[in-house]
């Protein structure tokens, strides 16, 4: 992929992240938020972010793996149901 492109890529993943984010501030009534994301008292601050490394590859490998089988055996019908198996 030319380098161009790939800046391109990159610049719309983050515009349609902060877009995302804007839509779900605005669809949620108040400014105080009813959740919060924390490890757990006994996970240190680098387990969490191995932890988070290796479920993203998980899933990113997964989903390559199943482009290519998709492609090879023309199984369409699995493709969902094998992401969302995936956790």
């Amino acid at each position: 992929m030319p380098p161009l492109r790939s800046a391109i890529i990159v610049i719309a993943q983050i515009i349609a992240g902060i877009a995302a984010a804007a839509a779900v501030k605005g669809l949620v009534p108040g400014d105080t938020i009813a959740f919060s994301v924390q490890l757990a008292p006994a996970v240190s601050t680098t387990q969490g972010l191995f932890l988070e490394l290796f479920f993203t590859f998980e899933l990113v490998l997964t989903i390559l793996m199943l482009a290519a089988e998709v492609c090879r055996y023309f199984l369409y019908f699995s493709g969902p149901v094998t992401t969302d198996l995936d956790f």
